[in-house]
């Protein structure tokens, strides 16, 4: 890892952090030694990058200021794509990035269906545990998914192997999904949908989904999927990038997915 995408992975953990983090903390999150890690932090100190007070970090001016360059037809594209799909399937809508290891909301919109989802932080949960951060990592490089299981709980007793074959079908639908799993507490008994949003070539820099709260049958997958995948590539499309990299969904694109998914 080169020392820009260290810092990269430093700024990443300030981002997401609600107060300022110790050196030891950062050093553990980005696995690096601490003594590399504080080189590090002090160049981003001294470039205003992050702060420092009494050995613990966080974000600097200069980050906030690059942060906000631009945000709001962002942040209009993303909260505009949420309330698509919201209207559109009845349920609470997400858009989410993986930052830091985390899946971080980053827009929502409420569902219009009488009864839907309520709005839980998805940090408050694994990565694992939600269908936007299953896509995400899928699309992470496949060496690192027994590294994202070892590290994070999640609502299934799927081994390492199990996870590479779920994440994978993933990977290659272009469909992230979380069937909820007999004997589950109702707080985790949602199904979760969600497709990719690019803006470059590469890796998607967001997944975008929606949650309903029961069931759903392997049908009403796709019929939630092909909503989110017209919203996913209207907003890639948006966002600069012409062509969208996944074929819309069909039913045995689904069949396969919900399979994956939902076997024990």
């Amino acid at each position: 890892m080169t020392s820009v995408r260290r810092a990269l992975k430093i700024l990443e953990v300030l981002a997401i952090a609600d107060a300022a983090v110790p050196l030891s903390i950062i050093a553990k999150q980005v696995s690096l030694a601490p003594s590399t890690t504080h080189n590090l932090l002090i160049t981003l100190v001294e470039e205003d990058y992050a702060t420092n007070t009494d050995g613990s970090y966080r974000l600097g001016p200069r980050a906030a200021a690059i942060a906000s360059a631009g945000e709001e037809s962002l942040q209009n594209a993303l909260n505009g794509a949420t309330d698509r799909i919201a209207a559109a399937t009845g349920h609470s809508a997400i858009a989410v990035a993986l930052i830091a290891d985390r899946a971080k909301e980053v827009a929502y919109s409420p569902g219009t269906d009488l009864v839907t989802v309520g709005r839980t932080p998805v940090t408050d949960l694994s990565v694992l545990d939600v269908a936007t951060g299953r896509l995400l990592i899928a699309h992470e490089d496949p060496e690192t998914w027994a590294d994202y299981v070892a590290d994070h709980d999640h609502s299934t007793d799927w081994d390492a192997e199990r996870w590479r074959e779920v994440l994978t079908r993933f990977r290659e639908a272009g469909v992230g999904l979380r069937v909820p799993l007999a004997g589950l507490s109702p707080r985790v008994s949602a199904t979760g949908v969600a497709v990719p949003v690019w803006r470059r070539p590469g890796k998607p820099s967001w997944a975008v989904g929606c949650s309903a709260p029961w069931a759903l049958t392997a049908a009403e997958v796709l019929g939630v999927a092909r909503e989110l995948w017209q919203a996913g590539r209207a907003l890639t499309q948006q966002l600069g990038l012409a062509d969208y990299p996944v074929p819309e969904p069909d039913q045995a694109t689904i069949a396969d997915v919900y399979r994956a998914a939902s076997r024990p």
